[in-house]
């Protein structure tokens, strides 16, 4: 079979493919259903922080352990010529009113806690 012929025995395909994708626009959403099916809080973490990473920001670190203060990620980035602090609280499935009490609790607790400078310097 030549060249042409596997051309000729494709292109529908390909373009019947191509319409699809170009009129519906980019389909992410698996994306975010794969992402929603984690449980694992770590996981969950690990994940977010190569997505974050991804994004070159001057800095950005899982925090882990007694001294994290509610902040399971912090990033530091410029944005738009400004340095902005960035600090995630990461939660895997759903806040119910149950546990809202102890998120709401590390949430204000990220906040009432200063950063080392040491970490956040801008060569980092």
């Amino acid at each position: 079979m030549g060249g042409d012929e596997v051309v000729s025995a494709i292109e529908p395909a390909v373009g019947k493919a191509s319409l699809g994708h170009s009129s519906l626009g980019q389909h992410h959403t698996w994306m975010y259903r794969t992402i929603e099916k984690i449980r694992d809080e770590v996981a969950l973490q690990k994940l977010l922080l190569r997505l974050i990473q991804a994004q070159l920001p001057l800095y950005a670190q899982r925090r882990h352990g007694p001294i994290e203060y509610g902040k399971d990620i912090v990033v530091f980035a410029e944005v738009d010529g400004q340095y902005v602090l960035q600090m995630y609280q990461v939660k895997a499935g759903d806040i119910t009113k149950s546990n809202w009490a102890k998120a709401r609790d590390e949430l204000e607790e990220m906040f009432q806690v200063d950063m080392s400078c040491v970490q956040l310097s801008r060569g980092a």
